[in-house]
């Protein structure tokens, strides 16, 4: 189900698309309210979407193995969870539950590599933040342990 180009117009993902590929990914998204507590996707699950967060608080929880939290990471609006989805073994490498009450967009990896293989521009501008992302969750992990 897609959902509105505005919603997307004001996430940092897509800051560089164009009006038609704006609404070419808003046909990949859907729009889900969460509540507090609620568990979007579980380490080690096969990881089937991205994420981006628009509206509400996030914590991402990585284990040491077990059921024992290693680290605890709290994200906020505009942030992307879920980025193992895109790299093999296709798993998350945590779980990724609510905080408080807001909105997440869902974006199926599978149709999103299709889109970019039609849209080398989009795929660029999209995977240039996603890069980007995953350093700056790298280096807030290091920190954190």
């Amino acid at each position: 189900m897609a959902v509105d180009v505005a919603l997307l117009r004001g996430l940092t993902l897509f800051g560089d698309l164009t009006e038609d590929q704006l609404d070419k990914v808003a046909n990949l998204c859907s729009e889900m309210p969460v509540i507090p507590g609620q568990t979007f996707f579980r380490e080690h699950e096969p990881g089937k979407a991205i994420f981006v967060l628009p509206r509400g608080e996030v914590e991402i929880l990585y284990t040491a193995g077990g059921d024992a939290k290693a680290c605890r990471e709290w994200i906020g609006v505009g942030e992307i969870l879920g980025v193992r989805a895109l790299i093999p073994p296709y798993r998350y490498s945590a779980t990724a539950r609510s905080i408080t009450e807001g909105t997440l967009l869902s974006i199926d990896t599978i149709k999103l590599g299709e889109l970019f293989q039609r849209d080398g521009q989009l795929a660029k501008s999209i995977l240039a933040r996603l890069i980007s992302a995953i350093l700056s969750r790298i280096g807030t992990l290091r920190a954190l342990l």
